[in-house]
Parts: C-alpha cells; sequence; structure tokens
C-alpha cells in the first residue's frame, strides 16, 4: 500500500492525476470520509494493487510518537539530561522525522540504523550542524544515517531532518 497526492481533475465521474503524471488515472477510484470534491482540489489517495481510494483533502494523520534509536559505534546523547533532545525518530502521516543531539562518534560511521517502514527509497543528503560547524548527515537507503563529511564529533544535530517515505 501506498499514499499519494493527487489532483481532482473531474468530478462526475470522480477522475484524479497522480501527482507526477500527465494524465488522469482511468478509472473511477473509491471514496473514504466522503466530502464534496471539486476540479482542481488536491486529494490524498491510498493504492494498493489496481484498488485507489480517495482521501479528501487532508491525509491521515498517523502519527508512531518519538521512538529513541539504539545509538551505535560511539555515538551517544550529547546531554541526558532535560536541556537537549536526546536522538529520535518518528513518522507523521508519511513522513519520517528525526531529532536529537548526538556526540562522540566516527566520521563516516552509522549514528543508528532505522527500521525497514522509516528508510527512503534513495539516499538523501542533509545539511547539519557538527561542533559549530557545517556538516553533512546521510539517510541511506538501507536504514543507515552517517555522519557523513564537515564539522566536529563534539556534537551534531539531526534535528530538521525529515523526508516523505514512498
Amino acid at each position: 500500500m501506498s499514499w499519494k497526492w493527487a489532483t481532482v481533475t473531474k468530478t462526475s465521474p470522480l477522475r484524479i492525476r497522480l501527482d507526477n503524471d500527465t494524465q488522469e488515472l482511468p478509472l473511477t477510484p473509491g471514496i473514504a470520509g466522503g466530502g464534496v470534491f471539486v476540479a482542481n482540489q488536491r486529494v490524498w489517495t491510498q493504492i494498493e494493487g489496481n484498488q485507489v481510494i480517495v482521501h479528501a483533502p487532508t491525509p491521515p494523520i498517523d502519527d508512531t510518537g518519538w521512538i529513541a534509536p539504539t545509538l551505535l559505534n560511539g555515538w551517544v546523547n550529547y546531554d541526558t539530561g532535560s536541556q537537549w533532545e536526546q536522538a529520535g525518530y518518528r513518522m507523521i502521516g508519511g513522513v519520517v522525522y528525526l531529532r536529537g543531539l548526538v556526540k562522540g562518534g566516527s566520521l563516516q560511521t552509522q549514528i543508528f540504523i532505522l527500521p525497514t517502514q522509516y528508510r527512503p527509497r534513495r539516499r538523501l543528503i542533509f545539511a547539519s550542524v557538527a561542533g559549530n560547524l557545517f556538516g553533512r548527515i546521510d539517510v541511506i537507503a538501507t536504514g543507515e544515517i552517517y555522519w557523513y563529511a564537515g564539522g566536529t564529533n563534539e556534537y551534531v544535530s539531526l534535528s530538521g531532518i525529515s523526508y516523505p517515505i514512498g
């Protein structure tokens, strides 16, 4: 099952065009939650096999809550008190969010590994702050999170990293 944004192209019968597609779907999608649809309206769609269900107009909010990862390779939370965020990840409505401040590991080593359902399809690169300098964090399709380049391991920020799944 996957979730994708789409645009209503016709209301009777209901037709939609998925984002990044040039033509509308050649079928009438199912409708969840009722509502009135209008042309050019953005809708959230659920796709499973040949079945498409339109949810109007906001996506479902499925929130996993913050999950504390197992830190690897000498990486630890910067502060175990309450001043700094602990390392964590969560998914809200199909978007993964990372947070926290970590320290102690080495350049180009795994900070932690995300479970399968939180992994991006391809390698993603993010700017970060690492010891008062700019650094680079990579999130790999295998779920590995690396401090890849820049700054120092005095502290490395994961906060502000987010990406959609699928």
